[in-house]
């Protein structure tokens, strides 16, 4: 891990950095959750708090958001086109996939959260017109994200400059 961490920082340290506790139990999490699933890609669990509460199933929630992008295939045939094909992307690679009715009634009255999520065109870019933009900030009916629950981690990158 810390071999990895030192690729990634191409050799700058900070020699004065303190990670709080939440900070290391994020790294923590990270080391012990993290594995190579073949030669490009790694998976990596979620790093929850310590004190977390229970998300409430949002099912309803992003069933109505899904329906708000799904009106907008009817005005707009491209955006259509683009994000079932940045959809059929995902479930390709494993990222993302569909799930059953019979799954959606297992889960009711278990702790599940579905990631609302929501397409956004690239003007001017050649690879990809449009890339769905997951939002975790999205809150449950009592108010609570699933970003609120995750540890955001020590920084990724050192200061370029102290003041």
């Amino acid at each position: 891990m810390e071999k990895f961490w030192t690729l990634e920082s191409v050799g700058i340290v900070d020699k004065g950095l303190v990670h709080t506790e939440d900070d290391q139990l994020a790294l923590d999490l990270f080391g012990k959750s993290l594995k190579r699933c073949d030669d490009r890609h790694y998976e990596v669990g979620l790093p929850f708090r310590k004190d977390r509460v229970c998300l409430e199933n949002n099912f309803m929630q992003a069933k109505r958001l899904l329906e708000s992008i799904e009106k907008r295939f009817d005005k707009c045939r491209e955006f259509k086109i683009q994000y079932c094909k940045a959809m059929k992307e995902y479930e390709e690679n494993g990222y993302a996939r569909k799930v059953s009715q019979a799954e959606i009634e297992d889960l009711k009255n278990e702790e599940v959260y579905y990631i609302p999520h929501r397409g956004v065109a690239r003007i001017g870019s050649v690879s990809t017109a449009l890339r769905v933009v997951f939002n975790g900030s999205s809150p449950d009916r009592n108010g609570v994200s699933l970003n609120d629950l995750l540890l955001s981690g020590p920084h990724s990158r050192t200061a370029l400059c102290k003041y």
